[in-house]
């Protein structure tokens, strides 16, 4: 089975052959990245290797550009047009956007209102959604201190909690 897990940097930080030695996994996470330069990069990164499983995060970086959800939510829509029109659409899962610690540039709040429509629009276009953000909240509603090491990107324990998660969709996906 082919797994790719593509994104920002949150995702490049992801140490794939050390959460999941054995695993033909790929990492197409890029620091920076938003979700127009992912779309520009399905083909290449994504499309052209055909996975069998395909785990997306990407869009904080959206907010610090200065986008509304609705233009996010559109960006989102945009890419999913272009995966359902060349993969398996029960294959590919659209990841929740993890909650910040006072990342002035990318509220919580927003961040949940992004994620309802998100879950609305992975659910259209026949895609799974992985909701991380609720194992990553504190009682505040943010993200764990724990879990990051600036408040934005994840830490040794975040990254073992999202490879815990992803392990559980792997292993269904295996039976």
């Amino acid at each position: 089975m082919k797994i790719i897990i593509a994104g920002d940097s949150l995702t490049e930080g992801m140490k794939v052959s050390e959460y999941f030695a054995g695993y033909n996994m790929r990492n197409m996470g890029v620091y920076g990245d938003n979700l127009e330069g992912l779309t520009a990069r399905l083909e290449r990164d994504v499309i052209a290797h055909r996975p069998d499983l395909l785990f997306i995060l990407i869009g904080t970086n959206d907010f610090a550009l200065g986008r509304s959800n609705t233009e996010i939510l559109a960006g989102f829509k945009k890419m999913t047009d272009k995966l359902s029109a060349s993969l398996n659409s029960n294959d590919i899962y659209i990841t929740s956007l993890l909650p910040t610690r006072n990342i002035e540039n990318r509220p919580n709040h927003r961040i949940d209102d992004l994620n309802r429509h998100l879950e609305v629009l992975a659910t259209e276009a026949n895609f799974g959604f992985l909701s991380l953000n609720e194992r990553f909240k504190d009682s505040e509603g943010m993200l764990r201190e724990d879990a990051t090491t600036d408040g934005l990107h994840l830490s040794e324990k975040g990254y073992e909690i999202w490879a815990e998660v992803l392990g559980e969709y792997i292993q269904f996906h295996q039976s």
